[in-house]
Order: C-alpha cells, then sequence, then structure tokens
C-alpha cells in the first residue's frame, strides 16, 4: 500500500526510517485528490521516526540542491515553480492552491508529461545540432536526458509514459521505421503494466492514458471544426487539446471526484501559457540559481510569473458554475466514450447548428431537471448514505435543509443524485466530525445561505468553516424553537441548556413533522444523543412514526423502554460498510426487530426517502442508480 508520510522533520529522497504513526483516509480536497491520482491510498501522520538513515543517489541530491535554490517554502509561486520544475507539489498543496486547479481543471499543466519532455527537446535539440555528432546520438543523448528528468522529478505514472512514448518513437526511428503515436501509447501502457501490474488502477496512470487517446483521435476532428468555423489555428489547437483531454477524463474524474470543471476551456487558455513560460525559463535558470547562489534574485522575475498565474488560477475558480458537481455511473462513462468513437469514424468537421441544437436540448433538459428538483421538489425526508456519518436531506418545493453533512465527499455526491442546487441552511447538530465534515466540499460546490447550530455551539466552529462566521450567517437555536421547510414544522427538544456542541449528549434533536399528516406522523431526528438523553426528551416527542436512531445505532442507542415510549413504526440507522465500530450494533437491531418495528441501515440499502401521502409517510430505498 502506498502512503502520503507526514512527519515534523522534513525526509529527503531516498532517506531509509522506521515510522510509528497514525494511518488515516486521504482529505477530501483537492491536495486529496492530487494524492489520489499520484497512487496514495492514505495519509501516514508519523508519531515518532527512528533508525534514519539517508542514502540519496546523485539525481536526488541534485534535486533536493535544486529545491533550495528555489525555496518553494517562502512563497505560493516558488512553490508553483518547484511542482513545474521538480515534481514536487508539498508546499503546493499546503494552502489553497491545489483546490483552485481542481475547479479550473488544471492540475495536468503541473503534473510532469509529455509538455515538460517536449520543452526539454525544445531547447537541447537546437544546442545539440551545432555540435560535431550524428543525427542518433543527438537522439540518444536526447533520451537519456529526458529519463534522467522523468526520475529527477519522482518518475510518476504520466511522466514515464510520456518517456515510454518518446522512447518508442525514437527506437522507431533509429530502426529506420515510421513512428505511430497510437502504438507508442499501447506500447507504453503495456510496458508500464508488465513492470508494475498494479498502475492500472492507479488514477493518475488511467488520466493520463485517456487524455492522451482521446488528443490523439478526437482533437484532430476538434481542431477541424473550429477551424471551419473561422477560429484562428493557434487558438483552434489549444481549445481542441483541452476539449479533447477532458472528454476522455470525464468518466473517470466524474465518479471519482464527484465533479467537472467548465470552466477548464478557458483557464488552459489564459493560463496555461504562462505555465509554459515558467517552465521553459525555469529550466534554464534554475540549474544557474543553484550553481551560483542567485536564486533569491534570479527566479524572481519567474516568481512574478507564478503569482500572475495563480491569481488568474484563483479567480477563475470563483467563476460561478467554474465547477459543477455531477453524479456519473457506467451509462454516463459508456456514452461519453461512444460518443468520442462516432466522433473519431465520422472524421468531419462537426455541423454548427447539429451542435447548438444538441446544446439546446440539453439546456431545457436542465432547466427542467432544476426547475422539477429547485422549486417544484416533493416533500421529502432523505436519509443519505454517507458511509459512516450522518446526512439528513429536508425539502418541500424551493426549501432545502440539509441536517448534518457526514464525513467526507460522500456527502456532496449523495446531494447530487438527489438533484439538490442549493441549500437553504445546514444544520450541525454538534462538532464531530462524522457530522461536519463534507460540509467543506458541500460549501464549495453548492450555495448554503446559513449554518444552524445549538444555542452556544457557535463558539466551537471549526476552523474549516471559518467563512460562515465571516459572513455572519450562522444562527443558533434552543429547544423551542422551531424552524419551517415548505410543509415540514422541524421543532427543537435538545438539548434544553447552552451546550457547546462538541459531545454526543449536547447534539441538537429535531421533531420532523408534515403539517399536512399531524402530529401522529413525526420523523424523530436524534443526532448522537443515546438513551440517556433519549429518556428525557422522549415525554415532549411523544408517539412517532419514524425513528432515526442515536450514533448511528450504537448499542446504547435505544431500549426496550424507549421503543415503548416513542412508538416508531420503523428505525433507520446511518452507518457504513465495515466501521470500526459495529454500528449499527446487533443489539439495538435486536431490540427494534423484537418490539415490532422495521428496521433499515443506510449501508445495506443506501439513500431511505421519506414522503408524506394521504395514507401516511411512506418509505422508498435506493442505492446509486438503482431503486428499491
Amino acid at each position: 500500500m502506498k502512503v502520503w508520510l507526514q512527519t515534523e522533520e522534513p525526509l529527503g529522497a531516498g532517506t531509509l526510517c522506521t515510522v510509528a504513526g497514525r494511518l488515516s483516509k486521504l482529505p477530501g480536497n483537492g491536495w486529496g485528490r492530487s494524492l489520489f491520482m499520484k497512487g496514495a491510498s492514505g495519509v501516514l501522520r508519523a508519531v515518532s521516526v527512528s533508525d534514519v538513515e539517508r542514502r540519496p543517489s546523485r539525481i536526488e541530491a541534485f534535486r533536493a540542491k535544486l529545491l533550495e535554490a528555489i525555496n518553494p517554502a517562502s512563497d505560493p509561486a516558488r512553490a508553483l515553480l518547484a511542482g513545474l520544475l521538480c515534481g514536487r507539489t508539498t508546499e503546493l498543496s499546503s494552502d489553497e492552491s491545489m483546490e483552485w486547479f481542481s475547479q479550473t481543471g488544471l492540475t495536468h499543466l503541473i503534473a510532469v508529461s509529455g509538455g515538460h519532455l517536449a520543452c526539454i527537446v525544445s531547447l537541447l535539440g537546437s544546442s545539440l545540432l551545432k555540435l560535431p555528432m550524428c543525427f542518433r546520438t543527438r537522439l540518444v543523448l536526447l533520451q537519456a536526458v529526458m529519463f534522467i528528468y522523468t526520475m529527477f522529478t519522482g518518475g510518476s505514472p504520466s511522466a514515464v509514459r510520456s518517456f515510454v512514448m518518446v522512447a518508442c518513437a525514437t527506437a522507431c526511428r533509429l530502426l529506420g521505421r515510421r513512428a505511430h503515436p497510437l502504438s507508442g501509447l499501447v506500447l507504453a501502457a503495456g510496458i508500464l503494466a508488465l513492470m508494475n501490474p498494479g498502475v492500472v488502477f492507479d488514477v493518475g496512470f488511467q488520466l493520463s492514458l485517456a487524455s492522451v487517446l482521446f488528443i490523439m483521435l478526437v482533437a484532430p476532428v476538434l481542431r477541424s471544426t473550429l477551424c471551419n468555423w473561422h477560429i484562428p489555428d493557434g487558438l483552434a489547437d489549444q481549445v481542441s487539446i483541452t476539449l479533447a483531454a477532458q472528454w476522455g477524463t470525464a468518466p473517470i474524474v466524474m465518479p471519482v471526484f464527484g465533479s467537472l470543471s467548465l470552466i477548464s476551456p478557458v483557464a488552459n487558455i489564459v493560463v496555461a501559457p504562462l505555465f509554459t513560460c515558467m517552465l521553459t525559463a525555469g529550466l534554464i535558470l534554475a540549474p544557474i540559481a543553484m550553481y551560483t547562489g542567485s536564486g533569491s534574485w534570479l527566479l524572481a522575475p519567474l516568481a512574478m510569473v507564478g503569482d500572475v498565474a495563480l491569481f488568474l488560477t484563483r479567480a477563475l475558480s470563483e467563476v460561478p458554475w467554474a465547477s459543477i458537481a455531477v453524479e456519473s455511473g457506467v451509462l454516463t462513462g459508456v456514452l461519453l466514450y461512444a460518443a468520442g468513437a462516432w466522433c473519431y469514424m465520422k472524421w468531419r468537421p462537426l455541423c454548427l447548428r447539429g451542435l447548438l441544437a444538441g446544446l439546446a436540448v440539453g439546456l431545457v433538459v436542465f432547466a427542467g431537471d432544476y426547475a422539477r428538483w429547485n422549486v417544484f421538489a416533493p416533500a421529502e425526508v432523505v436519509v443519505l448514505d454517507v458511509g459512516q456519518g450522518d446526512a439528513i436531506l429536508i425539502r418541500d418545493g424551493d426549501r432545502t435543509v440539509l441536517v448534518d453533512a457526514g464525513v467526507d465527499e460522500a456527502t456532496l455526491r449523495a446531494l447530487v443524485r438527489n438533484h439538490v442546487y442549493e441549500l437553504d441552511a445546514v444544520v450541525v447538530t454538534h462538532w464531530d466530525r462524522d457530522h461536519w465534515g463534507g460540509l467543506p466540499a458541500v460549501m464549495r460546490q453548492l450555495p448554503v445561505r446559513q449554518l444552524v447550530v445549538a444555542h452556544g455551539a457557535s463558539d466551537n466552529v471549526p476552523s474549516e468553516l471559518f467563512t460562515f462566521m465571516e459572513n455572519g450567517s450562522v444562527e443558533e437555536v434552543s429547544a423551542g424553537d422551531r424552524l419551517k421547510v415548505g410543509s415540514f414544522s422541524c421543532s427543537v427538544l435538545w438539548p434544553l441548556s447552552r451546550v457547546g456542541g462538541e459531545e454526543n449528549s449536547e447534539s441538537l434533536v429535531f421533531s420532523v413533522v408534515c403539517d399536512e399528516l399531524g402530529q401522529d406522523q413525526q420523523i424523530l431526528l436524534t443526532g448522537d444523543t443515546e438513551v440517556n438523553e433519549e429518556h428525557e426528551y422522549a415525554r415532549s416527542a411523544g408517539n412517532i412514526s419514524i425513528l432515526k436512531m442515536g450514533h448511528h445505532g450504537s448499542r446504547d442507542s435505544v431500549d426496550a423502554t424507549l421503543m415503548n415510549e416513542l412508538d416508531p413504526e420503523v428505525a433507520i440507522a446511518s452507518a457504513g460498510a465495515g466501521n470500526r465500530y459495529g454500528h449499527p450494533n446487533s443489539k439495538a437491531i435486536d431490540t427494534v426487530v423484537e418490539y415490532g418495528a422495521g428496521f433499515y441501515c443506510t449501508r445495506d440499502v443506501g439513500d431511505v426517502t421519506i414522503r408524506p401521502t394521504s395514507a401516511g409517510l411512506r418509505l422508498r430505498t435506493r442505492r446509486a442508480n438503482s431503486i428499491q
């Protein structure tokens, strides 16, 4: 298993050591996505590091000296330069920059790939022509330099794939054979898979292959189409390559990351030239700065270009709808790739009228879907399947509220598959991470007007949510307060006094009633409270119809006395498969079943939707891409 190691003291490449630490999941942000694309499956936070032995190779030692000259820790622009030249993104990932690149679809510009090798060829090619050596010697020398640079930058899958493709093309030329790019891509993929079969599961490797394949096959058709529409050749080249790469990678990006950058073509046109300028000039100036010790002033102009690139990237990432949350399944990928195959086989410029007609149909479908779910959404309460966390959606018409936000980006994906485009409010019952951890991802993609917490809990808002505090949109509620969500009335039953919101016993508890059905059809949302608290507010709740079990169905979430007091027809637990807490607990399940109530768990049935009807509350379960 490949993990990302975090230590207090930096450890250089080639270091051997013994590490004891805590292993956790990758964070749900741009940095986490970049690590996932590099093949990492978790983050190891070191508690102790011992038996440190440094054995850097000459290439690794040279890389360390070059990074020292660049000084990436001093400035975000220099961190960007280190990422472009050396493939080091540690400092760049420590702030918001990686998230901006993700939002604008520019992360591929930082990854070492064919563009970097092309810069090396352009810089060295003309110089080698002046040297007294034969054509084959020049090719071999160029190949050696590219190999060293690929290893120098860490040998990422995209870089190795690019090098192997160039090596295949070079071998063809040396043997007097015609180079064929598609054959080179297939050979590169085959060689890498033979060397390391596990690389086929590396998302970075998959994205690299898909983007290059579509650039080879589909980009020429798109370029011909754009030129046919009288778009300048240079602009047509850049736009067609960007669109083809995004087309090819979308079926991989959407299901893995749950988002799609709409501003990527514009961002690549605006920002990519700056990256190319920094890379080309940096390949020349950085080694000079390293040997002369003049990195502070010699690289200053490149840092200024980097500042401009970061400013533009951030500005583009903040454009409305720059990146949208999407839910994609196998069918979407099949359709996208089928469309790409049809485009390649057609091999003619695409009809402008046909594209405009298709775009118009797509906009009409989107507008209809938006109106249906954002204006005329049915009254429903949905216990979302977000793994080991809580997230409950309450909506009716144009009113939508989320109670808790799970632990990671699974909540955003759950909202997307339930056609949620914006939220009037997010209620955080308490500050356990499995109840608010997914909120930053939700906030990045969906408008959230207000944050609601228990009385006193706003004093402990996590730093990741300070944006709400800055906007003054945090509201506290107490027992007896009521929130209206369309025809739903959500009454606060607990806590009874001011709390910090950091303990399970301090969770907000809501009684949700549809005004048309009355009090005998209540839905009780219990947060992480357990029987000690539940017995205290059970009398206020009275008889209910549906119980969302406290603390994910833990051992002490219900007992026989509580079931008799509340008299629920159905109990629902929100828990993830294989969680280390053993939720839902078998004792709690037995208590529910023995009482005669139905039991559902999100890990088994997916989303649980509760809709009011003339006959009472109706339940429906739904897994991604299926309904039960």
